[in-house]
């Protein structure tokens, strides 16, 4: 337990080092000895501390729900999202201040459709849920989620082609106040969900047989789960873009350092999420001397090669 402590400690100092680093990364390098300058501080509150603050909050939920292949993005939870969020996009007008109401609220409506498609898909009243079988029809609905935001972003204008090219990237720019405020209130609210389900977490990691014979709704649960995962999504998408493989290799390593006792595990893949995006953002920032890549790039040039040795540790 001490040595599990001791690690979430460490992270926490990572991650503090981390975000400081991040924070003085950019076009307009700070120096300590600017802190006061009016312009700097402009630079700092307005632009800097909220995308810094956005990185951790999108990085520390895309990281909550743990499943070794059952990450939203894996599974096209995130591209079924991002396609209702592009559709809102496409019939919009200008209202940015509707985009804080009507972005997440596309972005739940296209979780719902998709987790149910899926579990249409997937669900076998003998056999339940096969996580294999999720992994394939869920990467086959990434596809074609994916080939319908490609044909409708073909009839946006210029403006809103690029906003969704970018977005979609998952790039963390553009990021305000009144996002962090509304993402912080839903990370608290799912956070303590999920800290009210621990129990329930650690009896799914025991395995399917393990579930049926404590008495737990394997159906049920594995669906409440998923919703929750989707709900998430929908708002760190929305406004973070699409950022994936955090939910997938967050978790693992989590499980890796402190075991799969959710109690540590949470906390453990939280911090993870929050050190990948933040290191990602810097990375998006520094990697260029004129402009910069999107987030989203960088992770998946990580996320890729990561998802293939976790498959082939599956099978194996």
């Amino acid at each position: 337990m001490l040595k599990k402590k001791r690690i979430i400690i460490f992270l926490i100092i990572i991650l503090l080092v981390s975000s400081f680093l991040s924070f003085t990364i950019g076009q307009m390098k700070i120096e300590l000895s600017e802190l006061f300058d009016p312009y700097t501080q402009l630079v700092i509150f307005q632009f800097r501390l909220p995308r810094l603050l956005c990185a951790i909050l999108v990085g520390g939920g895309m990281a909550l729900l743990q499943n070794d292949l059952a990450d939203p993005g894996v599974i096209g939870i995130n591209s079924g999202i991002s396609f209702f969020v592009l559709l809102y996009i496409l019939v919009s007008g200008t209202d940015i201040f509707l985009d804080y109401v009507w972005m997440p609220l596309a972005g739940m409506i296209g979780a719902v459709i998709t987790i149910g498609l899926l579990m249409f898909l997937i669900y076998e009243k003998e056999r339940g849920i096969d996580p294999i079988r999720m992994t394939i029809c869920g990467v086959a609905l990434n596809l074609g989620f994916q080939g319908l935001i490609l044909f409708f972003s073909a009839k946006l204008n210029r403006q809103k082609f690029s906003y969704v090219q970018l977005w979609n990237a998952g790039i963390l720019t553009g990021t305000d106040w009144l996002k962090i405020a509304l993402l912080i209130t839903i990370l608290v609210i799912i956070g303590v969900i999920l800290w009210k389900y621990q129990d329930v977490l650690n009896i799914f990691s025991l395995g399917k047989e393990s579930v049926i014979t404590l008495g737990v709704d394997l159906k049920k649960q594995t669906i409440i789960l998923i919703s929750l995962a989707g709900f998430l999504a929908a708002f760190t998408i929305a406004f973070g873009g699409s950022i994936p493989f955090v939910g997938l290799i967050a978790p693992h390593i989590a499980r890796r350092l402190v075991g799969s006792n959710h109690r540590y595990s949470l906390w453990v893949s939280m911090l993870m999420g929050c050190l990948m995006v933040i290191i990602g953002d810097s990375l998006s920032r520094s990697l260029m001397s004129t402009g910069e890549i999107p987030t989203g790039i960088i992770l998946s040039l990580i996320g890729v090669p990561y998802f293939i040795y976790l498959l082939k540790k599956e099978r194996a």
